[in-house]
């Protein structure tokens, strides 16, 4: 039989404080371990906390004042029997059962332990308590678990994910520090149960967060539930507007969540779907896919897109359309799967913007971008435009060596930004430079540069080699999918191959 591992509990939240059978609502709990915070009231169920008073979760685990830790078991000491583990709304978990003080005990201080298990791996909080007395208790918890494989993902905390809330192995609570003796070290788990109460939005009508009103939480492929986790848990997404499948389509949303990284002007909305499709609506992003002029039928202003051959290896079905200043990406695994969630999609404001800064990193002309853009010392010898975006050849001196780069610019919503894209640190600088660059769907450019006014381009087609005609020393040409590029050399005014 399996050991099961115990939850470490995660320090870090305010602190609550409720009343000897108060009625508590709206409880907020900011977790200081990358989670969401929950919100104040709107849409979360009351609840009794019976003879617990003065709930507080730990910040630090050590915080446990006076009281001793719990190393054994005493005949006849406290107990607190879990008998339910309950969601009630979006991250609002209630722990609820029956506590029995010692004989002679008027009240014990405690440290509980809160835990929720899925497989091998566990979660939980530290939480001081008083138990007032014998009776019934509710303790609630605004917390959804945090398990190991999305830690480490700043997208992930910041989704709203129903699936995280899954504890498919159980919740179990422990006293781990009190000062009264304890009657029982080993918990039994149980299993967890949703509530059957259809969630409650607040949320303007017609509004992305107001999709979550009559989510049932315990269905799996409720198409409301995840949205009533956005609207809950408070995500907030980089776009004032997002397309997301009709509720009423039978394409239902498992998860959603913001696409943003720090310094980079790239932002979206990714959808995960319960079907083998999914839907991203960018602004700002490099495309994945090019589009064609096949329209997609039935589906306004989709058209179908075409793979980068070499990535895709031709696998599955994409569409694209233009909203707005964003792209919006519809993948999956066949033509009509693609289509019948292209045809789903509606437009919703969202009220709960994420405002991303990019800082530094775009400026307001192309020369500003370029001029912030290049390493100290590159100088630049050509620039030329390619499908909308610029391209900036320069050289300069790396490690010792000289060195040849290319940088690329493109004018976003907020202005124009620049990264560097390859080159090398032993290129023969002030002669000549052949770079290469792969674009989407298979295609790219070959461009030919010289830095010596008395140096011609030539590429070779069917064999030949012939003169090309160049602006400003140098010569640009696309190839096409499934090409080998272009081939391109240098020569001198005696007809004499120049190395580069």
């Amino acid at each position: 039989m399996a050991r099961r591992r115990r939850a470490t509990w995660v320090a870090g939240a305010a602190v609550v404080v409720v009343l000897v059978g108060a009625t508590v609502a709206g409880v907020l709990v900011a977790r200081g371990d990358g989670g969401s915070s929950k919100p104040e009231g709107a849409g979360l169920p009351a609840v009794d906390t019976g003879v617990l008073s003065h709930v507080e979760v730990l910040k630090d685990p050590r915080d446990v004042g006076d009281l001793e830790r719990v190393l054994g078991a005493r005949a006849g000491g406290l107990v607190l029997d879990l008998a339910r583990c309950e969601l009630r709304a979006p991250g609002r978990w209630v722990f609820s059962g029956v506590a029995s003080l010692p004989a002679g005990s008027e009240r014990a201080h405690v440290v509980l332990g809160a835990s929720w298990y899925r497989g091998d791996m566990g979660d939980g909080l530290g939480v001081k308590a008083t138990v007032e007395r014998s009776g019934r208790f509710s303790l609630p918890l605004d917390r959804t678990p945090v398990w190991p494989d999305a830690r480490g993902d700043e997208e992930d905390r910041l989704a709203a994910d129903p699936g995280q809330d899954s504890a498919s192995g159980g919740c179990d609570l422990s006293v781990t520090y009190a000062d009264v003796p304890v009657g029982r070290i080993d918990h039994p788990m149980v299993q967890p149960t949703a509530s059957d109460q259809p969630y409650s939005s607040t949320a303007p009508a017609g509004t992305l967060q107001a999709l979550g009103t009559g989510a049932r939480l315990g269905v799996e492929r409720d198409p409301h539930r995840v949205w009533a986790y956005l609207d809950a848990r408070r995500v907030a997404l980089p776009l004032e507007q997002v397309w997301v499948p009709s509720v009423d389509s039978g394409v239902v949303v498992t998860r959603a969540g913001p696409r943003v990284k720090a310094g980079d002007p790239c932002v979206g909305v990714e959808l995960t779907l319960a079907i083998d499709a999914s839907v991203s609506e960018t602004r700002d992003c490099e495309p994945q896919v090019r589009a064609t002029d096949e329209a997609v039928d039935g589906a306004d202003g989709f058209v179908w897109g075409r793979p980068d051959p070499a990535d895709q290896g031709g696998d599955g079905a994409y569409a694209l359309a233009t909203r707005a200043g964003t792209t919006v990406a519809v993948s999956g695994t066949s033509r009509d799967l693609v289509a019948r969630v292209a045809r789903s999609l509606q437009p919703h404001r969202n009220t709960r913007v994420l405002r991303h800064d990019v800082g530094d990193e775009v400026s307001e002309d192309l020369d500003t971008a370029i001029g912030a853009t290049l390493v100290d010392g590159d100088r630049e010898r050509s620039r030329f435009e390619r499908d909308g975006r610029w391209y900036v050849i320069a050289t300069g001196r790396r490690h010792r060596h000289a060195s040849q780069s290319v940088y690329r610019f493109q004018h976003l919503t907020s202005g124009w930004s620049g990264d560097e894209i390859g080159g090398n640190d032993d290129a023969p600088v002030g002669v000549c430079a052949r770079v290469t660059a792969s674009l989407t769907a298979g295609e790219g450019w070959a461009a030919g540069v010289t830095y010596r006014d008395d140096l011609q381009i030539q590429a070779q087609r069917d064999g030949v080699w012939h003169d090309v005609d160049e602006v400003a020393g140098t010569w640009v040409e696309t190839w096409t999918p499934g090409g080998w590029g272009v081939s391109l050399r240098f020569v001198d005014p005696r007809g004499n191959r120049v190395n580069c």
